[in-house]
């Protein structure tokens, strides 16, 4: 697929926003399983996806700041 799957294509547009807020690791995925929670593939919401993640994080992870804009993406 050009664009990625349901999770890859949230996690990116989660990152963009969310990483220049100082938001951390955990809280952007918790909104990436949230987001693609909601999705459907077809009109009557039959065929869903539901990310479980797993990990064993000791401490926070917050992305620096990144000191060039993000690339463009296509919109979903």
């Amino acid at each position: 697929k050009k664009s990625g799957t349901w999770y890859i294509q949230s996690l990116c547009r989660n990152l963009i926003q969310m990483v220049p807020q100082e938001v951390d690791l955990i809280s952007i995925l918790t909104q990436v399983n949230a987001d693609v929670s909601k999705m459907s593939a077809d009109k009557w919401g039959q065929t869903k996806q539901m990310p479980q993640p797993a990990f064993s994080l000791r401490k926070r992870v917050v992305f620096p700041i990144p000191k060039t804009p993000p690339p463009e993406l296509k919109t979903f």
